[in-house]
């Protein structure tokens, strides 16, 4: 007999339940879903970046940023939305990302076409978040940036698809007053506003020998 909580579900499958599964157990239900994995400091961190984000694009439409009058609005999605990054094989949830992809034609429990994706890393995901995701994020045709922030340290990291031979472009930024841009929204913050009230020190490293 097959116990039914060891069932592996395909993507649309697990979504049209509608959240009815209980999610701290959900490696058992399928290989493409990825484990929730939370803090306070994910909690702060994700809350300010989502903050920053949110009240920048109150006062920045698509239509002016782009300059095509025509331009669908920005939509902001966190807390547990999906997007499709893979077809029938990877749908991530982002601690934040943004699509101009239209609601109503998208299937529920997902979104499609994002054009930047949010992580805060953990201890669990750091790896598959830096290495695995960030290959199936290159993947996505229409995602431009990919943003990384740490937990433990002060840490951003910024991949920015660009039209140049080196298809993603890199930068880190360590220190609070670093300015961090992303020019596809015209966004510029710094690493002190994500970090607000984190409470979160900067990483002491040894001398160097002499």
């Amino acid at each position: 007999m097959i116990n039914a909580s060891n069932k592996l579900y395909s993507p649309i499958e697990y979504l049209k339940l509608k959240g009815t599964l209980d999610l701290s157990k959900e490696h058992f239900y399928s290989d493409w879903l990825s484990v929730a994995n939370t803090t306070k400091n994910h909690q702060l961190i994700a809350s300010n970046l989502v903050n920053i984000f949110a009240e920048h694009l109150k006062n920045n439409e698509a239509a002016t940023v782009t300059g095509q009058d025509d331009a669908p609005p920005y939509l902001l999605y966190s807390d547990g939305v999906r997007f499709e990054a893979i077809k029938d094989r990877f749908y991530p949830s982002p601690d934040l990302f943004i699509t101009q992809y239209p609601d109503e034609d998208c299937p529920v429990g997902f979104k499609r076409e994002p054009l930047l994706a949010v992580e805060v890393l953990s201890k669990i995901t750091d790896e598959f978040d830096r290495h695995c995701k960030l290959k199936k994020y290159m993947q996505v045709p229409t995602l431009q940036v990919y943003l990384m922030v740490s937990q433990y340290t002060f840490r951003v990291e910024l991949y920015t698809r660009s039209q140049t031979s080196a298809p993603w472009g890199y930068e880190n930024f360590d220190a609070l007053e670093s300015l961090v841009s992303i020019p596809l929204i015209n966004l510029e913050t710094t690493v002190a506003e994500i970090y607000h009230n984190t409470g979160i020190a900067p990483k002491a490293f040894p001398p160097p020998k002499k």
